[in-house]
Formats: structure tokens, C-alpha cells, sequence
């Protein structure tokens, strides 16, 4: 069997321990993006987590807002990980336009919720999924140029399957700042994500960003900011589940003022927002493109814990 070969083309992302690249594959059809392990022998708790993120969106495969991973593979000497190529850019890197649409930020975290609602009761080989992501934020959520949205990185999500290799539960894991109090306790539930969730609604109204101590957000001035302040209730009972938030927030993206997220979408978001030079490297055991990356200048999101 003929081994992969891939394009590179402009770094496109970078993330704790790995960068992602735009590429193409040599002698086939259609673009990929290329997650590779920046270090050369990484920890093996690291490639369990990617291999099990690969069998969760295998079995979430037709809910289409989770973006599709592979296993990882070792091509070129360094670990790579293949995924879906979306199209569009990070709500992260969107916010240097300014805060949402209030329309628009309902209709987002609207569609989020949904998603994540649905993989909560999904049925999966050994029954429901009972997916948790345990690191929303901006930076995870992608918008596409036509408006929708795409969850990224479950790299340290939690998921009922067989055949999970990594356990993560029973540890403090995510993106301080959008931590949910019981979640730096160690303990991971739905209304974690719930927590998060409301964290990104405020960020998307208001583009200021969390602190990485989390803090009682800001006396609400109308219903989208009351719901985000619900969902970051300080007791995990007081906050509403998922299907709740997707439900309440699509029914004010219709009342709210602003461009829906389709129409902003289209003033805005550009495929694929490069943050490097193109790289035009073949991939292979000689040739491996690197280039320094260029800043947003956007605060930095805080790094995962």
C-alpha cells in the first residue's frame, strides 16, 4: 500500500502541544486539515485521548455539527491526526470584529446547545452516548461562511463507549475561565458544559473575556445576558439543561435585534482565515514546513488546564 502524502498549504490553527495545517492529498481528491503532535514522542495518554476522539465522532457521525477526526497515524516521523476540513473561521478569532449580533450570538449558542442536547441522548454501541465536551469555548466553535456552526477538538470530552481508552473524569481538565465551580472539583456532568456554554454567550455578546478565576457575571440588561447569567448559576440544580438553552435561545434569536447568523456570517467570515504564510510544501521524510505564526490581536484565550 502506497503511503499517505499531503500538501501543506498555511497553518491554519494551533492548539496545546499541536499545530494545524491546510492540506491537500497528493495524487487524491479533496482537502484535510492536518493536526500534528509537536512532540515527537508524545505521552501515550495524549494518543489514547485522539484515538478516542475519533470513535466519538465516528458514533456521532450523523449529527453534523461535530467536525469528523481519524485515529492517529504516523506519517513523516511525527504524529498527525486527519480531520474534516470546515470551512469559515473560530468564533475566537470572529470576536476581533467586535461583539455579536445579539440575534446572531442567540442563534449560535442556540445551535450548539441543540447539538449537544442531542449527543447527550444519542444512541451509541453500548446505549446512550452521555457526551460531555468539557472545553467549550470560542476557539472550539467554528463558524462556517453560510452561518453554521461546528463543534471542534473533543479531545478531553467524556463519552459513554466500550472501548474508551482514556479516563479523564476524576481530574481538573478544561480551559480555566470556563470552568464550572464542581468542574475544578474534579466532577463532570451536563450542567459543566452548561456552565461553559453560558460563559461563550456572555463572551459572544459582550467580546470581553473571561478572567481565569471565574467570577459572578454582570447584572443581566436583557433576556439573552439573563440567560447566560442562568446558565452560570453558582449550584449545577439552578441552571437549565442543555435541551432547555437550545429551546430559549433559538426563541430569542427570532426576537432579538440584529442580523440573523447567516447574514452576518457572510460579512464576516472567510474561508479559511490562514494564520501563517502558505506553507506549498510536500509532506514527506525530507520536507516538513514550519513557520512562526502570526498573532490576533485578540486577548488570549486561557490555556487548558
Amino acid at each position: 500500500m502506497l503511503a499517505r502524502r499531503f500538501q501543506l498549504h498555511a497553518v491554519i490553527g494551533r492548539g496545546a502541544g499541536t499545530t494545524v495545517y491546510r492540506a491537500s492529498r497528493v495524487g487524491g481528491a479533496g482537502t484535510v486539515a492536518v493536526k500534528v503532535l509537536d512532540a515527537d514522542t508524545p505521552p501515550p495518554g495524549i494518543l489514547a485521548r485522539l484515538r478516542d476522539e475519533a470513535r466519538i465522532t465516528a458514533a456521532l457521525s450523523d449529527i453534523p455539527t461535530f467536525v469528523r477526526a481519524e485515529p492517529p497515524a504516523r506519517l513523516a516521523g511525527r504524529w498527525v491526526v486527519i480531520l474534516e476540513l470546515v470551512p469559515g473561521n473560530t468564533a475566537y478569532s470572529l470576536l476581533r470584529h467586535g461583539p455579536f449580533p445579539l440575534a446572531a450570538a442567540a442563534e449560535l449558542v442556540g445551535d450548539v446547545a441543540a447539538a449537544l442536547a442531542a449527543a447527550w441522548d444519542h444512541p451509541g454501541p453500548g446505549g446512550p452516548i452521555r457526551l460531555l465536551h468539557r472545553d467549550l469555548k470560542p476557539g472550539n466553535l467554528q463558524v462556517t461562511p453560510d452561518g453554521r456552526v461546528r463543534i471542534l477538538d473533543l479531545g478531553i470530552a467524556s463519552a459513554a463507549l466500550p472501548d474508551r481508552e482514556s479516563g479523564t473524569g476524576a481530574i481538573e481538565i478544561g480551559t480555566l475561565g470556563y470552568l464550572a465551580p464542581e468542574r475544578r472539583r474534579g466532577h463532570s456532568a451536563p450542567e459543566g458544559d452548561v456552565f461553559a456554554l453560558g460563559v461563550v454567550l456572555g463572551v459572544l455578546v459582550t467580546a470581553v473575556f473571561p478572567t481565569r478565576t471565574p467570577s459572578r457575571p454582570a447584572a443581566p440588561d436583557h433576556a439573552l445576558m439573563a440567560l447566560a447569567a442562568e446558565m452560570q448559576a453558582e449550584a449545577p440544580a439552578d441552571r437549565p439543561m442543555m435541551a432547555e438553552v437550545a429551546r430559549r435561545a433559538r426563541a430569542l434569536a427570532g426576537d432579538l435585534p440584529g442580523p440573523d447568523l447567516a447574514t452576518w456570517a457572510r460579512k464576516y467570515v472567510r474561508d479559511h482565515e490562514a494564520v501563517d504564510a502558505r506553507c506549498g510544501e510536500v509532506w514527506s521524510e525530507d520536507a516538513w514546513c514550519t513557520r512562526l505564526l502570526a498573532r490576533f490581536r485578540l486577548p488570549r484565550e486561557p490555556a487548558r488546564g
